[in-house]
């Protein structure tokens, strides 16, 4: 489920996953490493827990996800450990924003991000994967950076 909301999106509800995926813009035959960021905060339910989020940055196709070997297609950014407060009404880039390194990514490569279920909670019974996600950004990324 996404649901759109003023300045920002949240996905998830009970007992569903949210995610999305991008194609980059890059002339065919060519490739390019990218710094991904965005700022990201787990839900906080109605017994005042914050959701227990890891989301999966993954590359479908050409490229990596934080290590330059062409290798490794997934990425864990665990947000679920965030000191929130009272917020997540609050952006606060300190705190929020996760960075993500994509190497060799190509016109072919899909970028995906979203929760994973079965990798963080197999079996039955209630399951929470809400998250709020604003800001996303795709930069070029050199070699010195």
């Amino acid at each position: 489920m996404i649901y759109f909301c003023k300045d920002y999106l949240k996905f998830g509800k009970t007992n569903y996953q949210g995610g999305f995926y991008r194609y980059i813009s890059i002339e065919a035959g060519k490739e390019t490493n990218l710094k991904f960021t965005f700022w990201a905060l787990p839900v906080k339910g109605g017994t005042d827990n914050y959701d227990d989020v890891i989301l999966h940055v993954v590359i479908e196709g050409p490229g990596s996800v934080g290590t330059d070997d062409r290798a490794t297609k997934t990425g864990i950014v665990d947000i679920s450990k965030i000191e929130t407060g009272t917020l997540p009404y609050e952006w606060r880039e300190e705190r929020d924003k996760q960075t993500v390194i994509l190497y060799g990514v190509t016109a072919e490569s899909k970028i995906i991000i979203k929760t994973d279920r079965e990798a963080q909670n197999p079996g039955s019974g209630s399951w929470y994967f809400r998250y709020y996600i604003d800001n996303l950004k795709f930069e070029k990324y050199g070699a010195g950076e």
